[in-house]
C-alpha cells in the first residue's frame, strides 16, 4: 500500500496513564491526554440533576474529577481491563483530540512488550469493522524506543504507569526469553506516598484526592542521587480548599521504592502472594542481561535506556547507575544510563520515524486484506 494514496500516519500510544497521538510527520505528538474515563454515578445523578454525558475522557474527565467515577483502562503488562472505556479512548482520540477520519489515515498503535494476542485480535476487529480504518499496524513499544535512540542493540527500561520492563533488544528485536519485568511503576510510588502522607494524620481518600497525591509526585519528588539518605527542606502543597499539606522526607522516599522495595513491603503495600512480582529496578535489569546471549551482554550495559513518566525524577538514572555498579563486587562492567529528552513519548517518537522509512510499509494489515481474509489475516500477520 503507498502512503500517498492516504494522509499522515496516526501514531497512537495507548498508556496505562497516558495516551499520546499524532501523526508521522510531526516531529511531537499533538495530542497527550489522560488515559482516564469518567462516568456518573447514580448517586451523582440525583445529586446533580445537570445535562451531562455518558463518559468523559481525559482531561475533561479530571476536571470533573468530583462528580464521576474514573477508571484508567489499562492494567500492566498491557491488560485491558474494560473494553468499553478503551473504545471510549479512541474514539476521542481520532474524533476530539486528532479530528480525522480514520478511513483516510494509515493507523499505528504502540504496544508493550509480550502483549497479549487476543488484545490485538479485539483491537483490530474494533477498527476495522467500526471505524472502517484503512491500514493497521502494531509497533512494539520498546522496539521504537532503541529506534529513536539511533541504537540497534542495547537494553530499554519502561517504567510506566502500572509495570516496569526490562528490554534486551538485538538487532532491532527484543529478546523475550530475556525480557524481566516489575509491578514496581508509577501507581506503586503513588500508593506509597498516599500512606506515607495519611501516616501524618490526613485522611487522602477519594479519587479526586488520589489524583492530587499524583499532582504531588510530579511536581515535588525526586530520587537522591547517592544511595546515602539525604535531607530536605520541607515545603507546603495547597490544597482545593485552602489548607496545605506539609512535605518533607516522604518525596524523597517514595520514588525510591523503585530501588528498595523492601519498603512497600514493610507497610504492608504489597499483598503476600504478589510480593515476588515487586522487584528492584536495578535487578531486573541485571537478570534480563545475564539472561540474553554472553557475547551481546557487554553491548547492553553499555546501552540502556530509561524511558517512561517514572524516569523523569531527577536523579534517577545516575542513581540508577549507581545501583548497578554496586551489585557487582569486582569485575565491574562498564555500564551506562541514558536518559532521554523526553521519556514519556520517546517511543512515539520512535514508531513517528519509523512511519516515514521504507520498512514500514511491511508492518501494514491493509482493509482490503481485512475484508478477504478477517481475522485469520491478523493472526498471520502480527502474531
Amino acid at each position: 500500500m503507498n502512503n500517498l494514496e492516504f494522509g499522515s500516519t496516526v501514531i497512537i500510544d495507548l498508556g496505562s496513564d497516558t495516551t499520546v497521538s499524532g501523526f508521522s510527520d510531526d516531529e511531537y505528538p499533538r495530542s497527550m491526554f489522560p488515559s482516564v474515563v469518567g462516568k456518573m454515578n447514580e448517586q451523582n445523578k440525583k445529586k446533580y440533576p445537570f445535562n451531562y454525558k455518558e463518559f468523559y475522557v481525559g482531561e475533561q474527565a479530571v476536571s470533573k474529577r468530583f462528580f464521576l467515577d474514573l477508571k484508567y483502562p489499562f492494567f500492566a503488562p498491557w491488560e485491558i481491563t474494560d473494553w468499553e472505556y478503551t473504545f471510549e479512548l479512541l474514539h476521542h482520540t481520532f474524533y476530539n483530540e486528532l479530528v480525522i477520519c480514520p478511513e483516510e489515515h494509515p493507523l499505528v498503535l504502540l504496544e508493550p512488550c509480550l502483549s497479549k494476542n487476543n488484545n490485538r485480535m479485539k483491537l483490530t476487529e474494533y477498527l476495522f469493522e467500526t471505524h472502517n480504518c484503512c491500514s493497521l499496524s502494531f509497533l512494539s513499544d520498546p522496539e521504537m524506543s532503541l529506534y529513536n535512540s539511533f541504537i540497534k542493540t542495547g537494553l530499554v527500561l519502561s517504567v510506566g504507569a502500572s509495570g516496569s520492563w526490562a528490554v534486551p533488544i538485538y538487532e532491532g528485536s527484543r529478546i523475550e526469553y530475556a525480557t524481566k519485568f516489575s509491578s514496581i511503576a508509577g501507581k506503586t510510588i503513588d500508593q506509597y506516598l498516599l500512606n506515607k502522607l495519611n501516616s501524618k494524620g490526613n485522611k487522602l481518600q477519594t479519587t479526586a484526592e488520589k489524583e492530587m497525591v499524583k499532582d504531588i509526585k510530579i511536581k515535588h519528588c525526586r530520587v537522591p542521587k547517592k544511595i546515602k539518605q539525604e535531607s530536605i527542606v520541607p515545603i507546603s502543597y495547597e490544597l482545593p480548599d485552602g489548607k496545605f499539606l506539609d512535605l518533607d522526607q516522604e518525596i524523597l522516599e517514595s520514588p525510591e521504592i523503585a530501588f528498595k522495595v523492601g519498603k512497600l513491603k514493610d507497610l504492608g503495600i504489597v499483598p503476600f502472594e504478589k510480593q515476588d512480582n515487586f522487584i528492584n529496578l536495578h535487578e531486573i535489569i541485571n537478570q534480563a542481561i545475564l539472561s540474553s546471549p554472553i557475547e551481546i551482554q557487554d553491548l547492553l550495559w553499555q546501552n540502556i535506556i530509561c524511558v517512561g513518566g517514572s524516569t523523569m525524577f531527577d536523579g534517577f538514572a545516575s542513581r540508577l547507575q549507581s545501583e548497578l555498579y554496586n551489585l557487582f563486587a569486582e569485575n565491574q562492567p562498564t555500564i551506562k544510563v541514558q536518559s532521554v529528552e523526553s521519556p514519556m513519548f520517546w517511543s512515539y517518537m520512535g514508531a513517528s520515524r519509523f512511519a516515514c522509512s521504507n520498512s514500514f510499509k511491511e508492518t501494514h494489515l491493509s482493509r482490503k486484506e481485512y475484508k478477504e481474509w478477517g481475522l485469520k489475516t491478523v493472526m498471520k500477520k502480527f502474531l
